[in-house]
């Protein structure tokens, strides 16, 4: 078995058993983008986020965001964008009240 594949296993097996001796679980972040092209010049691009503090369970965060980007030369992209973010209560599942809701512009 070549070395890489060993130390590979060896870390694998040293970061499981942290992970039971210090009860930590597992959260979540998933992320979906969607680009279009317009053209060689103008594209936009969509993001949307979600995450949580158990493995699919918890979910406190959400995010919205839209970017549109212009290709000025082959070295220099411009864009503009704006996003919506949301921060709930570690309690679960987006329960109210919000603790944080934020509107951002952004170049």
């Amino acid at each position: 078995m070549p070395r890489n594949s060993i130390l590979f296993i060896v870390w694998l097996i040293i970061f499981i058993k942290s992970l039971a001796l210090s009860q930590v679980s597992l959260g979540t972040w998933n992320i979906l983008n969607i680009k279009y092209d317009f053209n060689d010049r103008w594209s936009i691009l969509a993001e949307g986020q979600i995450r949580s503090l158990a493995f699919y369970n918890s979910y406190h965060y959400h995010e919205g965001k839209v970017v549109t980007s212009f290709k000025v030369n082959s070295g220099l992209r411009a864009g503009m964008g704006f996003g919506k973010y949301d921060t709930y209560n570690e309690e679960g599942n987006f329960q109210l009240p919000k603790n944080n809701s934020e509107f951002r512009l952004w170049p």
